[in-house]
């Protein structure tokens, strides 16, 4: 297993889409933050294509080792080899999920997933071997992908207003938080990291040219900046981040195929830098 580690630099004196694939205009796509506070670097460890319908959200399972990827296509999950993207198995989404999007891997005993749906049903359900309703998706318009935090809060983007929504497993919302740097077009995959001793989340959409990052100290969600995606891509999907590699996973599109790629991430605030095996925390 390719095993990298990232670096955090540490500033210690800082104070409606019927269409899941629709995006913007160029002009529009290019659009960030003029005053990010950090200088972000990806780059790319390994890629490869995967065999999929139509490819959407992921989350990598650090307790077993594998890539949980969502096809809205076939209505499947597939689990994946995360070095080589080899299919391990697939499972059928209920009936009551005909659009699956967003997929979590829920850490506790015996793990279990968690699915929502992009287009009609704004229902979660999940899976423990067989699958049940889990609650009322409160990602209101356009749900897209999630990832839960070390406290076991989920985060959800939604793609239409590009809103960034903390929820709870009974599907309350603690707080939310407009996403203004993004370009203005859909919003797709949502990965949490370790930032020090506060919550990185990073961001991708379907026509964004960069992935967005942001720091989340329990209150407050900062913007830290971007950086183009690593791979050339006609899409970009969705985003997960592992422990076990310290590295991000994302899927995009070049063409017809659907690939997934490995990248690792500088995020440079100052001079001083930590490598993040030092500093990260784990599930």
């Amino acid at each position: 297993m390719i095993r990298i580690f990232l670096a955090l630099a540490v500033l210690a004196s800082v104070a409606l889409a019927l269409d899941p694939d629709a995006g913007p205009s160029a002009e529009i796509a290019g659009q960030i933050n003029d005053e990010p506070a950090a200088i972000i670097t990806l780059t790319s460890l390994n890629s490869y294509v995967i065999t999929a319908g139509s490819a959407r959200c992921c989350d990598y399972a650090d307790t077993t080792d594998e890539l949980f990827v969502s096809d809205y296509g076939t209505d499947q999950i597939y689990s994946l080899a995360p070095s080589t993207g080899a299919l391990n198995y697939a499972i059928d989404c209920p009936t009551e999920i005909p659009n699956v999007c967003g997929v979590v891997f829920w850490w506790d005993t015996g793990g279990h997933l968690l699915i929502n749906d992009w287009n009609s049903v704004h229902d979660m359900y999940e899976y423990t071997g067989s699958w049940a309703y889990a609650c009322a998706c409160p990602v209101p318009s356009e749900p897209r992908g999630m990832d839960i935090d070390y406290d076991g809060y989920i985060w959800g983007q939604d793609a239409n207003t590009r809103i960034l929504y903390r929820f709870d497993d009974a599907g309350v919302v603690q707080t939310s938080f407009p996403i203004a740097e993004v370009p203005a077009s859909f919003s797709c995959g949502v990965a949490c990291f370790p930032y020090g001793s506060n919550l990185g989340i990073a961001l991708t959409g379907y026509a964004w040219p960069d992935v967005y990052f942001y720091e989340f100290d329990g209150a407050a969600l900062s913007y830290l900046g971007s950086a183009p995606v690593p791979q050339t891509c006609t899409s970009s999907y969705g985003l997960t981040y592992s422990d076990n590699t310290s590295t991000f996973f994302w899927v995009y599109r070049t063409g017809t195929p659907y690939n997934v790629c490995e990248f690792s991430a500088t995020i440079e605030v100052a001079l001083q830098r930590e490598t993040w095996a030092t500093i990260k925390a784990s599930f």
